[in-house]
């Protein structure tokens, strides 16, 4: 087992036992797919800044995908950022001349990568948060489709509905005291 921040911190969820089984390899693809989208912002960035330093990190993608399937730490992104966090400097020769034309440090890129991500943890966190949202309006589209097509079967139109709340005298609301008492009263 990896002794670093990360491996303990995975260990002490292990051994919660309100956690599901998917958990970890759950919140693994997730913590995968934001290393992979930084990369990606990173690279377009890097492309409209500095195109042999996003040569470079399309190159050097290609070549250390991160896995859908493996141990953690590949899936995760990690051994893919420790990978590039560990790379000395890369300097980059003119395609003709053969001249030095700049270096390309894969720790900044790196580094850059992990601020991206964080970014797009928080931006994604807010995303998340809007799911119950988005199912509950899910389930009340459905439900009015349902009830607009059972009046339309019946043959009702929007006139013929049911009467508002408002206007309905059956309509009663329990009082703050316990008591029954019709809306209005």
């Amino acid at each position: 087992m990896q002794q670093d921040g990360i491996g303990k911190r995975r260990e002490r969820a292990r051994t919660d036992p309100n956690r599901s089984p998917f958990f970890d390899g759950n919140r693994d693809r997730l913590y995968g797919l934001l290393t992979e989208r930084a990369v990606n912002t990173l690279s377009f960035y890097l492309m409209e800044l500095n195109m042999e330093a996003h040569f470079w990190l399309v190159a050097y993608w290609k070549e250390n995908r991160i896995p859908k399937q493996g141990s953690w730490d590949e899936v995760n992104g990690n051994a893919f950022l420790r990978k590039m966090l560990k790379g000395e400097p890369e300097q980059i020769y003119h395609p003709l001349s053969g001249a030095p034309m700049l270096t390309v440090d894969p720790k900044n890129l790196a580094q850059r990568i992990l601020a991206i991500r964080g970014h797009l943890a928080k931006e994604w966190i807010r995303d998340l948060e809007e799911v119950s949202e988005f199912g509950a309006d899910l389930v009340r589209e459905v439900a009015l489709e349902s009830l607009q097509s059972n009046f339309s079967a019946l043959g009702l139109h929007a006139s013929e509905r049911m009467p508002a709340e408002e206007e309905d005298p059956r309509f009663i609301l329990p009082s703050r005291d316990g008591d029954a008492k019709a809306d209005g009263a």
